[in-house]
């Protein structure tokens, strides 16, 4: 589940509360607060999506964006994302974070590989490829090939026509 940006509490507020480590990327508790907020103690727990996440009155922020608010003393706008770089969720040192478009941060995201879109078939010792692919539950055959590369990537192209891109 990931966290929609919110507008952060005040630099000062947030200042009087961290240390941020710019070798690390770590905010540390400044003072003990109760509970698990111990001085020195490394604030926040990461959450299922690998972001850092931290609790301020009652409310929850990510990391990286309370980071960005010490490091440049201005609020990140909320229709911006925050960006790390180098892909790892949880490195929040600053040279690691960019502010960009919903667009940008969504082509820094790694590739995912492409579906195999081939079926190996044999009769009486003979092997051939079937470029194959399946759309919204149907199953589509587009020819037989000599190789597995040569009929998957017919199929990936088919598949691509067929979803209009």
């Amino acid at each position: 589940m990931d966290m929609e940006p919110r507008l952060l509490p005040s630099y000062e507020k947030v200042e009087s509360l961290f240390n941020y480590c710019e070798h690390s990327g770590k905010l540390t508790w400044k003072k003990s607060h109760g509970g698990r907020s111990k001085k020195g103690k490394e604030a926040g727990y990461i959450r299922s999506g690998q972001y850092r996440v931290i609790g301020i009155d009652g409310q929850h922020y990510q990391a990286h964006r309370l980071i960005w608010l010490l490091v440049t003393k201005q609020q990140p706008s909320i229709d911006k994302d925050i960006d790390h770089i180098n892909g790892i969720k949880n490195d929040n040192r600053f040279q690691n974070l960019r502010l960009v478009t919903q667009g940008e941060n969504t082509a820094n995201q790694p590739l995912k590989p492409e579906p195999k879109c081939y079926q190996v078939n044999s009769r009486n010792g003979i092997t051939w490829y079937q470029a194959v692919f399946t759309l919204n539950r149907k199953r589509y055959t587009h020819g037989n090939y000599k190789t597995a590369e040569e009929a998957s990537k017919i199929g990936r192209e088919e598949r691509r026509k067929a979803r209009g891109l």
